[in-house]
């Protein structure tokens, strides 16, 4: 293994009060794909950003600020490990679908990620909202965006696939 020329560093660990303030207990630890998020998102002022990579995260950017936000489990890390803890649930390619339910396991499988995601994306959504009594833009960025975008109803939804790096 040939050791790098090169060095690299943490966003966290940079002073980056200039930058965007981040109003949590312990920045080192907040990810610092999700602190390139919220400075990517500051243009909006008030946004949440929905994250669609491993994890599912939502970050709460408020007055240009960030406030938090919440980490839920990833829709393809999940359907990864669902089918490594059963004995006949398998890998399938998450699809959008107006059908609610499925007639075979593959079918019931997408519709049980994709309105379980929906559900869990409109009420987290909506308690942010009701904690911080604001309108956010909902921003919308990783694998699973299109998808969702599609079926999160009264909410204008903006999709940056590039968030991450322009923050």
């Amino acid at each position: 293994f040939k050791k790098s020329q090169y060095k690299f560093f943490e966003i966290k660990d940079f002073d980056l009060k200039r930058i965007i303030r981040i109003n949590i207990k312990n920045k080192h630890q907040l990810g610092s794909d999700r602190i390139a998020n919220a400075i990517g998102a500051q243009k909006y002022k008030n946004c949440l950003v929905l994250d669609f990579g491993t994890a599912t995260t939502f970050d709460v950017i408020k007055d240009g600020k960030y406030e938090g936000g919440v980490i839920a489990p990833g829709v393809k890390l999940s359907i990864t490990n669902l089918n490594k803890s059963t004995a006949s649930l398998p890998i399938f390619d998450l699809k959008f679908s107006n059908k609610n339910y499925g007639k075979n396991t593959k079918d019931a499988l997408n519709a049980g990620f994709l309105w379980g995601y929906q559900g869990l994306i409109i009420n987290i959504i909506r308690k942010i909202k009701e904690t911080f009594k604001c309108k956010f833009q909902i921003i919308f960025t990783g694998g699973y965006s299109k998808i969702f975008s599609k079926i999160i109803d009264n909410n204008k939804v903006t999709i940056d696939p590039n968030i991450t790096i322009k923050g």
